[in-house]
């Protein structure tokens, strides 16, 4: 399929910002491009960009190229959140296209001191590959967005909310908003991730069946 190695997607840049698309509804604010050369091979780098709504949700989205994608698979993001001393909820995956899946994860921050207050966010990776000028690369994409906070990883509603949330992931996305262990203005703001981040997908990956409309409010 699309996007795989022995079917890398032709990109007509290699510069990571111009290959973010631009999302109704969604404005950019460039947080920085790296190089990272050093960990996952030559010409590797990243670049990451904060889209936020008119509604105030805020998806940061983060792509990395590799031409080394072994490389890049052994730094996986499972690996990364427990690296960085996050822990784990839970995770679920996600169809994007007919041919790439992704996986979402519920993760926890580390309090800033012991027994302190524990924010809850999501993080959505998938990877392609890509073709330009002759070569190909593979390209990781994260979105993350914040849930909540309070809660800690053994709760029961934390489970619960993890359940909501892999119901809100599956297609068709639900246009009523229905789930008791959320709040109407979290609901909202997670149907707006989801949407976006089918949305960057659908756009990034040249897919001409694309869900394109606005967030919708929380209120």
């Amino acid at each position: 399929g699309n996007g795989t190695v022995l079917h890398p997607i032709a990109v007509a840049t290699s510069n990571l910002q111009r290959l973010m698309p631009t999302l109704p509804g969604w404005k950019e604010h460039l947080i920085g491009s790296f190089d990272e050369s050093s960990i996952l091979g030559p010409g590797a780098r990243t670049t990451a960009i904060d889209y936020t709504s008119q509604f105030g949700d805020f998806a940061q989205t983060e792509l990395w190229w590799s031409y080394e994608p072994i490389t890049l698979e052994g730094y996986s993001e499972h690996d990364c959140l427990l690296f960085h001393g996050y822990n784990i909820v839970g995770s679920a995956q996600m169809r994007l296209t007919k041919d790439l899946t992704a996986t979402t994860y519920m993760a926890m921050l580390a309090p800033n001191q012991p027994g302190g207050i524990r924010q809850v966010f999501l993080d959505t990776v998938y990877s392609f590959s890509a073709k330009y000028h002759g070569r190909v690369s593979s390209i990781r994409v994260e979105t993350a967005t914040p849930v909540t906070t309070g809660y800690n990883p053994n709760s029961p509603r934390l489970q619960a909310i993890m359940a909501d949330i892999h119901d809100l992931m599956q297609p068709p996305f639900p246009y009523a908003l229905k789930y008791p262990d959320l709040t109407f203005a979290r609901e909202a703001h997670l149907y707006n991730y989801f949407v976006f981040v089918r949305q960057f997908a659908g756009k990034l990956l040249g897919e001409k069946n694309i869900i394109d409309f606005p967030p919708i409010a929380k209120t």
